[in-house]
């Protein structure tokens, strides 16, 4: 699997996972702890920073 870049749409990383047969079981976008800094992240609060997953063999 070639994944090149940072900014690529979710269904490219999805395709990937699918011909390398895995499928993706979770996916999570973490939310940034409240706190000092939360006006600097209020920008990103429609536009994920990291986006979590978990990929297993397709059966």
């Amino acid at each position: 699997m070639h994944l090149a870049g940072w900014s690529q749409p979710l269904q490219t990383y999805a395709v990937a996972l699918e011909n390398a047969g895995l499928a993706i079981t979770v996916l999570r976008e973490p939310v940034p702890i409240r706190g000092e800094g939360q006006a600097r992240l209020q920008q990103w609060s429609r536009l994920p920073l990291f986006l979590w997953l978990q990929a297993r063999p397709l059966q």
